[in-house]
Parts: C-alpha cells; structure tokens; sequence
C-alpha cells in the first residue's frame, strides 16, 4: 500500500515504475497489492526513483509470525 501511495505521490504510472526499475507492470502490480516479494535490488532501486530509505518500502517481516 505504501508503494502505491508513494509512486502515485510521483505522478507514475504502474508501467511507467515498473519499466525504470526492470520488472513487468504485472508483477509492480503484484507487489503493491502484497501478492508477491521482490528481491533486495527492486527494493533498492524502486527506493531510489521514489526517493525514500528502502525500509520504508520493504514489506513487513513475518519471521516474527506465530511466536
């Protein structure tokens, strides 16, 4: 949700992101709605062309799920 917020925030389209940072809109899409992770280099660069720390992108750890 955040992601969302912050490319809309950037006036970006979904493909517009998506394209700078490597991936498919599809799967941009995927990991705005929390259906997917990306890998540590989509996070940083999707942290750069937004202009934000990357931990403030980077889905909540559930490691911590269950205990």
């Amino acid at each position: 949700m955040v992601l969302r917020q912050l490319r809309q925030a950037h006036h970006l389209t979904q493909k517009e992101l998506a394209d700078s940072v490597g991936v498919s809109q599809s799967y941009l899409a995927r990991i705005e709605r929390g259906e997917r992770q990306g890998n540590v280099q989509i996070y940083r660069r999707l942290a750069s062309i937004l202009q934000v720390p990357i931990e403030r992108i980077l889905p909540p750890d559930n490691s911590e799920k269950g205990r």
